[in-house]
């Protein structure tokens, strides 16, 4: 008898105990978050501009540069050495041409904000793929020009052109203003040398309000592809690769967009033309059903019940719970579009 109502009693207490612990950890992934949004104003702050969504095709992303002002000057270092450091770009062993040591896999995965506890208990490195490196469960907001219109179109075809060229990105974060060695090379190709770089914006390019835009949330990854990453940057859609470079002609493991028209992934369709909404669970879209143009867009959602993060332009961060109007998700992800919206 008194075993029988021990046995009710665990398993009355055990749903509270773990929703407690879900709790918790979600706590901590917001707190995640808004180190970074520390880190972007203490970035601004000093630099007199914002962080660059990445230096250029194949050189350091975000993730690296924002590093100095979150108090992990040790872990930019190890990355941009002491020689040259306007040229910093990855090394053979990030691009797939070399090996990293024991070492350095642990001092590149000791950013302890980089992982969301809901999904993995530590920092992971991604040793496979088109993107190695210390992976992360936060991505960057993208938006192209006419960010919340149909850009797709173009976008589909010329992916590249809008991750790489600043004419053609209203988003938070643009890619740096640089300088390259020949003159011939630049941000697309990924060669040469670049000789000088600087931030391209500052604040005021969020003419929105910082308090009106999003600017990172939490990363899409389906269950399934938990630490895999493709060996293209095709197959990097949601995949579980790292973060400390801009790979390739599609960076889709640093930034991504909510962006979709005709090709419909999502039942929240607000407006005629779109078909935009957050991953409702790691098993959506998984890898039984991933589709390069029709399913790449989901990119944001989480392993927290029902809701996803995201860190807003002031620093602050805001849990928007699931199903969310993918207009006000387009709205939200283009800084300069003279939208007031409401989040919710």
């Amino acid at each position: 008898m008194v075993i029988a109502i021990i046995g009710v009693l665990i398993a009355l207490l055990l749903p509270a105990v773990q929703a407690a612990r879900e709790a918790a950890r979600r706590m901590q992934c917001i707190n995640h978050l808004k180190q970074y949004g520390i880190g972007i104003h203490n970035f601004h702050d000093t630099s007199n501009g914002l962080p660059p969504c990445y230096l250029g095709n194949n050189r350091l992303s975000f993730f690296v540069l924002v590093l100095p002002f979150m108090e992990q000057q040790a872990i930019y270092d190890a990355m941009t050495g002491t020689t040259n450091r306007f040229n910093i770009k990855p090394n053979d062993a990030f691009n797939g041409t070399g090996t990293f040591s024991e070492e350095q896999k642990k001092q590149l995965c000791s950013v302890p904000f980089a992982y969301c506890p809901s999904r993995r208990g530590i920092a992971e490195f991604s040793t496979d793929g088109f993107a190695r490196g210390p992976r992360n469960d936060y991505l960057l907001i993208f938006a192209a020009t006419q960010g919340q219109r149909d850009f797709v179109a173009t976008i589909c075809n010329n992916w590249y052109q809008h991750v790489y060229s600043p004419m053609r990105q209203d988003g938070a974060f643009r890619v740096a203003s640089s300088t390259f060695e020949p003159a011939t090379e630049n941000v697309f190709t990924g060669g040469g040398t670049l000789t000088m770089w600087e931030p391209r914006d500052t604040m005021t390019w969020w003419s929105d309000g910082t308090s009106n835009q999003i600017v990172m949330g939490d990363k899409h990854i389906p269950q399934s592809l938990l630490g895999q990453c493709g060996t293209s940057p095709m197959a990097q859609m949601r995949q579980d690769c790292g973060v400390f470079h801009a790979s390739g002609n599609d960076p889709y493991h640093v930034v991504n967009t909510f962006q979709l028209n005709s090709r419909t992934i999502s039942t929240d369709l607000t407006t005629a033309g779109y078909k935009i909404g957050l991953a409702r669970g790691p098993s959506e879209h998984d890898s039984s059903s991933i589709s390069p143009w029709t399913d790449s867009f989901l990119s944001f959602g989480s392993y927290h019940s029902g809701s996803c993060n995201f860190l807003l332009g002031d620093g602050s961060v805001r849990t928007i719970l699931n199903p969310v109007s993918g207009k006000i998700l387009l709205l939200l992800s283009v800084v300069n579009d003279g939208n007031t919206v409401s989040i919710p």
